[in-house]
């Protein structure tokens, strides 16, 4: 995490005006170094930091004593205290205090004073307007509904690398329930269980609201099952949806993002088209037929439709089958249709299980689907072959191996899983590769005997999952290759019953995560928390992408986002890692002649160019026939004018130190 932090410096007695002097960069544990410098007239002198907080009208100061000695210097924060010692002052005349402070953020900005207390004397205030620019939060909602013959819910909530605070609330029949709001660190997780129907209780959604970025997903419990899928939050809902649904068994649920609001939601279904009347919520199909496990290579009949509006909605997709002569409900959530140039979905099959691939595309000539093999050598590309269907989604059996489907037209794409060893039946969505991350958190869903982790590797060596971290371990050992082929490797891991996992890569590479668990009467799938939405960042030397993103192959200059960090161009071609994301090279920029980015200047590449077009040389000087930016003088520009509505001669621009060549100027040196 990144802050950037601009603040302006005066030293002088008199309070004047602020003015732009340096870049300084907030570390990721939130701490800054904030330099004063003075002129000194005494020999005596003490100096701290001061804020005025406008909220609470009181001055809070750092460090946070009135004075310092040798034995407080680490203890309060200065790391440097050129011409510091015993309360002296530099009889030079300067002194320089440095202060590093800690768990800076975005409310900390406000006007500083820098005062350098003189004994028995007067006080020289130094002046520091501090804005800190720090990473947007993003508050997260998702909506819970509630189904037939759902008795509870169970919600697993982690957070990535930011704390979080966790509120939930339910709406009952006659009453609404919220609870006590419930703090999460970093790469945590929270697990919250929740009756939905019992004679007291008869709930119809809860809500849940997160003050950063979470992922989760819910395992839903009846009398005789659970089942897990991933929910999805409400800021990511859309209008449009491709869902696949089982023609003899199926049903689906649609959820307005706005409470007690009506919608018309268009479903077309091979041309067909079928308008449905939504408030709030609407259940369309049903368990009237159901399929079984004994026939379960059998029921290849599946449709796609397409669900269409002019607001947004969320979409929970089952099927209903029977197990020993009890229904039981297969639930997943759909994903909304995003734009891409191309889709691709790797889907995976595990050992002892068999399993189905369900695919619905719009255009259903403008996909691929071939088979890897389940060996350890990679495998010549091998063409899947469809289940014959009068349907709309196009299926495939497979057994233990692996599914690449490559594609121009949006899609949905769903694995049907026969359990290994307990029979039963487990639906799982499988999710484009281009939302694949690089950690993930999760924790292990109760009242499951085994669960099994299943990580797809977007690398063409198998011995590549060494890169990659479970909690501190490589997990190489105890693992099971699924799958190998040129550019993909499928793994699976067996996960004790311990709750919570972290898992990284240590190369950056995204990797594709999933969970797989069983018992003797139920069995889930679900893929682990994912992101729709990249993180944004506020930035005034990069400009900020649209909400959309597909990662690319960079080009210097190229004024795209190739990394969909929310920042356009923002690496040097330097072999470093230039905006401490721990990645090399992943958005170049155009070659300037600084070697910085455009705009900078500098050994550090930390100060501003104040010339038109940022046409600055190396030693910030501007080029031949470039002027500075309004307001600004010298051959460094690094003169501003306080009138920035007044003109400069010509003449005041060539000057560097001469200020009184600038006939009519009243200026200050505008250190970068």
């Amino acid at each position: 995490m990144i802050y950037w932090i601009y603040y302006f410096l005066i030293a002088t007695a008199i309070p004047v005006e602020a003015r732009d002097v340096e870049t300084v960069e907030v570390l990721e544990d939130g701490s800054a170094n904030i330099t004063c410098t003075a002129k000194i007239t005494d020999t005596r002198c003490i100096v701290k930091l001061i804020l005025y907080d406008r909220n609470t009208k009181k001055l809070l100061t750092y460090p946070r004593n009135d004075g310092f000695d040798d034995n407080q210097l680490d203890r309060d924060g200065i790391i440097d205290a050129t011409g510091y010692k015993a309360n002296q002052c530099n009889k030079a005349g300067v002194m320089k205090i440095v202060l590093l402070m800690h768990n800076l953020k975005r409310g900390d900005s406000g006007i500083y004073k820098c005062e350098v207390y003189f004994e028995e004397e007067d006080r020289l205030q130094i002046h520091i307007n501090l804005t800190i620019k720090a990473r947007e939060q993003q508050s997260l909602s998702f909506m819970l509904s509630a189904l037939n013959k759902i008795k509870s819910i169970s919600s697993y909530m982690c957070t990535d690398k930011y704390e979080a605070v966790i509120i939930f609330f339910c709406s009952e029949s006659q009453s609404e329930i919220t609870e006590p709001g419930k703090y999460i660190l970093p790469n945590d997780c929270y697990e919250k269980d929740t009756i939905i129907k019992d004679h007291i209780t008869n709930v119809k959604y809860c809500m849940v609201n997160a003050t950063d970025l979470i992922t989760m997903y819910v395992v839903y419990h009846s009398d005789t099952f659970s089942e897990a899928y991933m929910a999805i939050p409400l800021s990511e809902w859309r209008s449009r949806y491709l869902i696949i649904l089982s023609s003899e068994s199926g049903f689906f649920k649609i959820i307005l993002a706005v409470l007690h609001s009506t919608a018309s939601v268009v479903i077309q279904d091979r041309g067909r088209y079928s308008p449905l009347s939504i408030t709030s919520e609407r259940t369309v199909g049903g368990c009237n037929s159901t399929i079984t496990k004994s026939n379960f290579e059998q029921q290849n009949t599946y449709s796609g439709l397409y669900l269409y509006s002019e607001k947004d909605f969320g979409v929970i997709v089952g099927q209903c089958y029977y197990d020993e002569q009890t229904s039981k409900y297969n639930i997943e959530s759909a994903l909304p249709i995003i734009d891409y140039h191309t889709y691709e979905y790797i889907a995976f099959c595990n050992k002892l299980c068999s399993c189905k691939l369900v695919v619905y595309s719009l255009v259903s000539e403008n996909f691929t689907c071939t088979n890897i093999s389940s060996t350890n050598l990679p495998s010549a590309s091998k063409r899947c072959y469809p289940v014959a269907s009068s349907a709309s989604a196009t299926v495939y059996l497979y057994d233990y191996g692996g599914c690449i489907i490559n594609g121009s037209s949006p899609m949905q794409v769903v694995i049907l899983i026969q359990a290994c060893w307990s029979n039963t039946v487990a639906m799982c969505t499988v999710i484009p590769t281009h939302l694949f991350l690089v950690s993930y958190t999760w924790r292990l869903p109760n009242g499951y005997s085994n669960h099994t982790l299943v990580v797809i590797l977007l690398k063409e060596s198998s011995d590549m999952v060494r890169n990659f971290d479970l909690d501190g371990n490589f997990f190489d050992e105890g693992s099971h290759y699924i799958a190998v082929s040129t550019g993909v490797t499928i793994i699976s891991y067996t996960l004790s019953k311990r709750k919570n996992y972290f898992l990284s890569s240590a190369s950056n590479s995204p990797i594709g995560c999933y969970i797989y668990g069983e018992h003797q009467t139920t069995s889930y799938a679900t893929p682990l928390h994912f992101k729709f939405n990249f993180p944004k960042y506020v930035s005034t030397s990069t400009t900020n992408t649209g909400h959309w993103c597909t990662p690319s192959s960079t080009i210097a200059g190229d004024n795209t986002d190739n990394d969909c960090d929310g920042y356009i161009d923002e690496e040097i071609d330097n072999q470093k890692d230039d905006d401490n994301d721990t990645k090399i090279d992943e958005d170049i920029a155009a070659s300037t002649d600084t070697g910085c980015l455009p705009g900078w200047f500098g050994t550090k590449c930390d100060k501003l160019c104040h010339c038109n077009n940022s046409q600055c040389l190396m030693n910030g000087n501007c080029k031949e026939n470039v002027t500075c930016l309004p307001g600004f003088f010298g051959l460094q520009c690094q003169y501003r004018n306080r009138d920035m509505n007044k003109e400069i001669s010509d003449n005041c621009k060539a000057v560097n130190l001469q200020l009184s060549n600038c006939v009519g100027v009243s200026g200050q040196q505008d250190k970068d």
